[in-house]
């Protein structure tokens, strides 16, 4: 996944920064308040993150969830850090929002890989069983 977000800024100098965009797996997760949705441009660019559910129903709309393996060139990281908290970001808590209020792009990456987010205590008792069924695979 690392590799994934850091080869887009290696292949496009014009990339500042990189998210990668998972697949939604049920409505119960479209649903879900902790799963950050995003809906996507034609290029691939981030639209807009909300928790809420968006763009359901739209045939074709490039909608997942934010994978949160984020890469940023280093130069745009710090402006990033310089950044004055946005409104939009502070009423979803979602500081990507932060990156596309003042005028920049979040480029999308889509990924094959899944990955669960750890927010509540029923998200961790689901992580343990995950990495509990993996054995002694790794």
């Amino acid at each position: 996944m690392i590799t994934e977000a850091v080869e887009a800024l290696l292949d496009e100098p014009s990339i500042s920064v990189v998210n990668l965009l998972g697949r939604i797996s049920s409505i119960d997760e479209f649903h879900d308040h902790n799963c950050i949705k995003v809906v996507c441009d034609r290029s691939g660019n981030a639209l807009y993150f909300s928790r809420a559910p968006i763009g359901g129903g739209l045939q074709g709309a490039a909608i997942g969830k934010q994978v949160c393996v984020i890469s940023f060139r280093r130069d745009f990281l710090l402006e990033y850090a310089s950044m004055a908290v946005a409104p939009l970001e502070l009423g979803e808590s979602i500081d990507m929002l932060r990156i596309l209020e003042h005028g920049h792009q979040v480029r999308m990456i889509p990924t094959q890989h899944s990955s669960h987010a750890v927010d509540t205590p029923e998200d961790l008792k689901r992580v343990a069983e995950l990495m509990a069924d993996l054995g002694d695979a790794y």
